[in-house]
């Protein structure tokens, strides 16, 4: 997975923000800062599994349901279901935030190395923060000619 390599890219600082897949988290995202207690290869450490895993309620849902789609038989409707979906206010968001967290540390706020939500439940964004002086990267200070 690319983003085990996110510390080894040779950057000062990184900010990745991903989304929720599936049919019960597609409207999940998560935003997390490198360097940080984690490291990126153990988040997302290689099990040597690709398959993907079909939640035990997904065939249950309306939009898998065969009368729905009269021209798949179950190994149709575990396939649909198996497809990543994705709604553009999720990615919206996600960026939003990461975006946030620069503004955030370029102005001497709250660090955040894990932020965690779901579009369905703002109330309720889990955040580590952490000690973070202002980032100073890509600011000089100016100077004045004299007239």
């Amino acid at each position: 997975m690319a983003r085990a390599h996110l510390e080894g890219a040779g950057f000062d600082w990184v900010i990745e923000a991903g989304l929720g897949a599936g049919a019960a988290a597609f409207e999940n995202f998560s935003l997390h800062t490198f360097p940080s207690s984690m490291r990126a290869a153990k988040l997302w450490a290689d099990t040597g599994s690709s398959a993907v895993r079909l939640e035990s309620d997904s065939l249950s849902r309306p939009a898998y349901n065969e009368q729905q789609h009269p021209s798949l038989d179950d190994c149709g409707l575990t396939q649909l279901a198996l497809r990543t979906i994705g709604v553009p206010f999720v990615g919206l968001l996600a960026a939003a935030f990461a975006i946030s967290e620069i503004l955030r540390r370029l102005h001497g706020g709250i660090a955040f190395e894990v932020l965690s939500a779901s579009t369905t439940a703002l109330e309720d964004i889990e955040t580590s923060a952490v000690p973070s002086s202002v980032y100073a990267y890509g600011h000089t200070l100016a100077k004045v000619r004299a007239t």
